[in-house]
């Protein structure tokens, strides 16, 4: 009887340790304007591009998300064409680093209360107003993704060199 306790203390350790590692997030995703379900994404951990383990020191920021890449190279090859990579990911079920600090919709500090996963992205707002906006004509907002964090970087870098 001992041993069988025992065996079963094992089977159930090593079920909750597999549980544990799978390397699966769960977000919230908007399926249509009054639903929301949950869809149970990865979290990166190959290259978009290559498909090898990334390196978490080799990475680049575009339109809000944070991707990493196994190596330098890659980081051109993603900005020519993100879409496909985006887009790619979302088949896949792959979630990229969110890295949003502003809604693309107003420019006001994001509430991670508002979320809608969209074409391989991640997109957080400052509100339900917000949002609605955005899901009322996602194409023509995507384009205000990441704006202001580029503004910001832009920023930075003119800080920099000013300063040498």
């Amino acid at each position: 009887m001992k041993i069988i306790t025992i065996i079963f203390a094992v089977v159930i350790a090593i079920t909750a340790y597999a549980g544990f590692s799978n390397a699966q997030v769960t977000v919230p995703k908007l399926v249509d304007a009054g639903s929301i379900e949950t869809i149970g994404l990865k979290k990166q951990t190959l290259c978009p591009v290559m498909g090898n383990p990334v390196d978490p020191k080799i990475f680049t920021d575009i339109q809000g998300q944070r991707v990493y890449f196994c190596c330098a190279m890659c980081i051109d090859q993603f900005r020519a064409a993100p879409g496909k990579y985006f887009e790619q990911a979302r088949i896949d079920s792959v979630l990229f680093e969110n890295i949003q600090t502003t809604c693309p919709i107003s420019g006001d500090v994001i509430d991670r209360k508002f979320f809608t996963w969209y074409k391989g992205r991640g997109i957080y707002f400052c509100g339900e107003e917000c949002k609605k906006i955005f899901d009322s004509d996602p194409e023509k907002q995507m384009g205000k993704l990441g704006k202001e964090e580029e503004k910001k970087i832009e920023k930075e870098k003119m800080k920099v060199e000013n300063e040498q």
